[in-house]
């Protein structure tokens, strides 16, 4: 799913409605001052772009390359890069600018015809944004979870739950593994031969029970951080078998709003935490 802000397409169609709007003006005053074809002729090639035509110009160049790239809008991409060549001449037609601009007009809403516009609840959205923010201590201390947790919001968003859920348990791999380097678990060692990111969540818990045990327990200090290491590794069990499993295996009833809000809230705590 590509995603743009809403106010470039707005922006952009609206700059191009108003040249055409403006060039059906133009052509109406010439019809009204030119006594024949001969003249109207004359006066519609002559006339250079007005600083105002260059403004607009320069508008449509910027917005549209900025919607191009993130709609991937490949036909209004050649359009936009044919008016920019205008730009760099001294003298430019008023006629030649038109043409050029109704030629973006028209791939613009070819390409437009096959896509679908989503608009997400603004409720979300604002939510989402609130998360953002609220992630960026979690983005400082585990810097690679920080791609999955964003698209993983984005996918809530865009009502993307199982999508979602995926990116979130992606995230919650990383975190797993800090976890265990933090208990003493030397995750290269638990399968000899296989890459880190081919580990199961199983296998990594597995190979903490024997850490976890000989975990020093001679303090209050110790049998307390024991104790909150074993409850952490307990609850990302529970964790596995309730969401992690699921999410990389068909599920029927997919997820809920309120599910995938719930999972994305318990995903950031526990990073949050684990710091």
């Amino acid at each position: 799913m590509n995603t743009f802000p809403l106010h470039l397409l707005y922006n952009f169609i609206f700059h191009l409605v108003a040249v055409e709007r403006d060039s059906e003006f133009r052509i109406n005053v010439l019809r009204a001052s030119a006594p024949n074809d001969a003249a109207r002729r004359i006066l519609a090639i002559e006339p250079s772009l007005r600083d105002e035509d260059r403004r607009v110009m320069d508008v449509i160049i910027f917005v549209g390359r900025q919607l191009c790239s993130q709609m991937k809008l490949p036909a209004t991409n050649i359009a936009v890069m044919a008016l920019s060549e205008l730009t760099s001449k001294a003298e430019v037609h008023y006629e030649d600018f038109v043409s050029r601009t109704r030629a973006i007009n028209s791939a613009l809403w070819r390409e437009l015809g096959d896509a679908t516009l989503y608009l997400p609840s603004a409720e979300k959205v604002t939510a989402a944004s609130k998360m953002k923010v609220e992630c960026e201590v979690i983005f400082a201390a585990t810097p690679a979870v920080k791609t999955d947790i964003l698209a993983g919001l984005q996918c809530w968003t865009s009502d993307q739950n199982v999508a979602s859920v995926f990116h979130m348990m992606r995230a919650m791999e990383i975190g797993v593994q800090k976890f265990a380097r933090r208990v003493g678990v030397k995750i290269v060692q638990v399968s000899p031969g296989r890459h880190v990111r081919e580990l199961s969540w199983g296998q990594i818990l597995d190979a903490m029970n024997g850490p976890l045990r000989a975990l020093p327990q001679g303090t209050i200090k110790q049998k307390r951080r024991t104790e909150q290491l074993k409850a952490a590794h307990s609850y990302l069990y529970g964790m596995k078998d309730a969401w992690r499993n699921p999410s990389m295996h068909f599920r029927a009833s997919g997820y809920s709003d309120a599910e995938t809000l719930d999972i994305i809230n318990q995903v950031r705590a526990f990073l949050r935490e684990l710091g």
